[in-house]
Formats: structure tokens, sequence, C-alpha cells
């Protein structure tokens, strides 16, 4: 079932994509194409039934339902609370809304904006170097200087599709930067490779599925604080779960 349906995307089992724009904003609801109504469980609805879910956007539940109306095109519509829409009309920019599956009942909810897309990270052996080049003391700044580095190239549509697969939340501790930070830290997130670039002798073709997780900054400088070594997600969240219990 994956694939584009419309303004839809269907990204894998759990995980649906929906362009918005100002209907979806002015009526809080969205329609469902006959395509991806196995997506959402309601492949049985008869016209006039409805089906409750809830959507989960920063820690909250919104009452939602998803109607089959009772007219010849049998047309599905999934409708929210206007609580929900409230938290990001105040937004110009229509976001894609980002639908996973945690059961048949419970979505979890996120809004990824395209004006995040394009924030440039450090990997490997580039935010090693930043790292071990921080020293104490006062020192004079401002002077300009030249040094050598290799920059490794990076595809910003691998970074949108791994936004779009994974979300938007650390998947090491969990942080998510617009729970902490309000609108300043909406979209805002980091791309790890979990085969660093450095490390590859030639270009090669990245899955954003398998080779692309997002983390947060803390996490990130932390699975690259050894020169030439990763850490990987699962040793991280092992560390951290280890401290927490201390």
């Amino acid at each position: 079932m994956t694939g584009k349906y419309y303004s839809w995307e269907i990204i894998n089992k759990n995980v649906a994509i929906k362009l918005t724009d100002k209907s979806v904003f002015d009526y809080n609801q969205t329609g469902i194409p006959i395509e991806i109504r196995s997506y959402w469980n309601v492949d049985g609805l008869e016209g006039g039934e409805e089906k409750k879910i809830k959507l989960c956007y920063r820690g909250k539940d919104y009452s939602a339902h998803i109607q089959m109306e009772n007219s010849y095109r049998l047309r599905t519509k999934l409708t929210w609370t206007k609580a929900l829409t409230k938290n990001i009309h105040s937004y110009a920019e229509y976001p894609y809304m980002r639908f996973e599956k945690k059961d048949s009942d419970l979505y979890y909810v996120d809004f990824i904006y395209e004006a995040n897309y394009d924030s440039v990270e450090l990997d490997g052996n580039e935010m090693w170097y930043e790292m071990q080049n921080d020293s104490c003391g006062s020192r004079k700044e401002g002077r300009v200087i030249s040094y050598y580095s290799n920059k490794y190239e990076r595809d910003i549509k691998n970074r949108k599709a791994a936004i779009k697969i994974h979300g938007l939340r650390c998947k090491a501790c969990g942080f998510d930067f617009q729970e902490k930070y309000g609108e300043l830290g909406i979209g805002f997130i980091e791309i790890h490779h979990k085969v660093p670039l450095f490390s590859l002798e030639e270009e090669i073709l990245v899955n954003p599925y398998t080779d692309l997780v997002p983390v947060c900054s803390n996490c990130h400088r932390m699975i690259h604080q050894k020169k030439g070594f990763t850490y990987s997600i699962e040793e991280l969240k092992t560390a951290i779960n280890k401290a927490n219990k201390n």
C-alpha cells in the first residue's frame, strides 16, 4: 500500500503523510482516499458509520473520528477537535501532517515544515574535529583563518525522507525540540548516518529507512565523541538507561 495518493503519501504500514492546505485548518478535517482506507482500518465501514480514534500531539490526546459519508460516493473523512488545529494555525506555511500508527485507535501526529529541511549538520570526523579543538581559557577570537578538512556531501531529499519516515523525536533519548523550545524548535532535528560518511571510500546509495535516524544535538555529539568510532543508537540507549537508574 506504500505510495502517493493525491495529497497523501503512505511511507510504510505505520506512517502516513498528508500535505495540508487551507481547508484542513478551516474545517479541522481531511478526506481519506479509497486507496488508503486500510491504513486507518476502516475498510469495513458502511455509509453513515464512524470510527472514533485519538490523535496524540506533543504528549496530549485529541479526540477524532473517521466517518463514511452516507452518500452515493461513500467518501471518507477524518475529523478532529479544533483544539488540535489551534496549535499550528498561526503559522503561515502549510506543513505536512505526519501520522504514526500506534494501534488501530491511536495515532501520533507531527507537523513537518519544508523550511526546516535545509539545515546544515556536521557528522563523523567534522564533529570530532570541532569538539577536540574546544579548549578552556581566555583567547582572542575573530581572526580569519583557513584550514583543510573533508566535507561530505549530503542529499537534502534523504533528510526530508528520513524525517517523514522516522519523525522529529530523538530515537536515542526521546527529546523533542518543539516540546522544549516551543515555536523556536518547530521542525528541528539532526539526522545521523548510521554508517558515517567519513568511513566510506566512495559515494553510496543511502536508504533513509535503514541508514538514517533522527537524533538530538546532544545525542549526536555523544555518538561521535571518539575519532573514528561511532556509537550505535542501541549503545546510547543502554548508556542513558544505565545512567538514569543510578
